[in-house]
């Protein structure tokens, strides 16, 4: 009886301990249209947590064991490809030795357009810099992915590094810090390859994502060229560079935390020589 009264009024989803999706009430389908063999629970992106969104449901569910339910906002994209943005109440139900076994899934609100707009603004740009932040590429990763397998291309992750940043910030402040990201973010925005590719991770940390065909020497040089330069501050011009590390999908993983992973090392190999430097990641 609960439950029909639930599905009369509430967007209701359930899910295996795995994450399989096991029920989706009528009401989540009719706004979302997806049937729940289409659907699983890393679908739907934790908005308070950057991290990977395996992880984020993990420290989710722990805490929601703890406390007995977790409050909180989910985004999923439509099969009309527009991201909605959830309220919604996590449920977990568990053995008598606190191991979860099943996840119920009670959505109280969709947040209107305006909401949704703001909420954008908020949660997936960087708040220095404007650009496309952490979250906002975990929400959007799969669609390149899927995109070059529909093309049979390959996608180059590169992990983007200043050099020497932390003295730049230790000698003339944190404020000229910030100048330089928001001057380098500002050339990132105008270089016409980047086509909203470019992410600010956190710090001096920066992701961009570059179509891979037999090299990718031309977009990495010219990636490097926006910082040929000087950056103007108000402790005057600061000269900075680069240093690249870069992974390629499907080549190199397929799973996205390791292309990261990968192109991190990669970027760490880079940092040991001097100037603008460039490596791709090698088994």
């Amino acid at each position: 009886m609960i439950k029909e009264r639930l599905n009369s009024s509430f967007i209701l989803a359930m899910a295996d301990s795995e994450g399989t999706i096991l029920e989706l009430n009528e009401n989540f389908q009719n706004i979302f249209g997806y049937e729940p063999s289409e659907l699983h629970l890393s679908d739907f992106q934790v908005l308070e947590s950057d991290l990977p969104t395996k992880a984020a449901w993990n420290e989710l569910l722990d805490r929601a064991s703890h406390e007995g339910e977790w409050n909180g906002l989910l985004i999923l994209q439509a099969k009309s490809e527009e991201f909605l943005w959830l309220q919604a109440t996590v449920i977990p139900f568990t053995e008598a030795s606190d191991t979860v076994t099943g996840i119920l899934i009670i959505f109280n609100d969709i947040t209107s357009r305006d909401e949704r707009d703001t909420w954008r603004q908020i949660a997936c740009r960087h708040d220095l810099t404007n650009l496309p932040n952490r979250r906002s590429f975990y929400l959007t990763i799969a669609s390149y992915l899927q995109k070059a397998d529909q093309l049979k291309t390959k996608l180059a992750i590169l992990y983007v590094d200043l050099d020497q940043f932390k003295h730049i910030n230790d000698t003339y402040g944190h404020m000229t810090g910030d100048e330089v990201l928001k001057g380098l973010a500002q050339r990132f925005k105008e270089l016409s390859i980047m086509q909203d590719r470019v992410f600010h991770f956190s710090g001096d940390e920066f992701i961009i994502l570059l179509d891979y065909l037999d090299d990718c020497t031309d977009q990495i040089e010219a990636v490097q060229a926006v910082c040929e330069e000087p950056f103007q501050t108000k402790k005057g011009n600061i000269q900075v560079h680069l240093s690249i590390g870069a992974s390629v999908y499907p080549a190199h993983s397929s799973d996205i935390s390791m292309l990261l992973e990968y192109a991190d090392s990669a970027m760490f190999l880079a940092k040991q020589q001097s100037g603008s430097s460039f490596k791709l990641y090698t088994s």
